[in-house]
């Protein structure tokens, strides 16, 4: 990914070397008030569910996520100043033993909408490319004082999102 960062908490088994908790997110570049920042967004967690009782309340689940959250949350250098996106069913442990918060519910997901008709100047060119260039920095960087918060999307973001991306066109 574009921090060059890997953040993942395992639970292993010593006695045979089994993996049986994971907790991981994708680092991200985040533009918050104006300062460039790290962000996460939980993109997996699991853990075997013969394991997730160990060791007791709170299970193991919330013991690999506290482990994340400790490792790689705060205000020091090089940690994530907040993370997001808990995709789990867990949402009532994660919200007991590791303080989620619920920002926004969605009430929808996915949802057809017809594309809109718009006259367009003959002076605008849509073209695709293979690759994303210092063109986008420019763009990212006017658009950039408008906004709260995102994620920075500038070339070297893009360009893995998408032009590097195996599977991506």
């Amino acid at each position: 990914n574009p921090t060059g960062r890997t953040q993942i908490a395992l639970a292993e088994d010593t006695a045979t070397g089994q993996v049986v908790g994971h907790y991981a997110s994708l680092p991200l570049v985040t533009w918050m008030e104006g300062v460039r920042t790290l962000s996460a967004q939980i993109v997996d967690l699991m853990v075997l569910p013969q394991w997730r009782a160990y060791g007791g309340r709170p299970g193991l689940f919330a013991q690999v996520g506290r482990l994340w959250t400790d490792t790689f949350i705060g205000e020091g250098e090089g940690q994530d100043v907040f993370s997001f996106g808990w995709p789990v069913p867990a949402w009532r442990a994660g919200q007991k033993y590791l303080g989620y918060l619920n920002i926004r519910d969605w009430d929808l997901l996915f949802r057809e909408l017809p594309a809109p008709q718009r006259t367009v100047s003959d002076e605008l060119v849509v073209t695709q490319v293979e690759r994303y260039g210092p063109e986008v920095d420019r763009l990212w960087d006017a658009m950039q004082k408008e906004l709260r918060l995102a994620v920075v999307r500038d070339a070297r973001y893009l360009n893995w999102r998408f032009a590097d991306h195996p599977d991506v066109r």
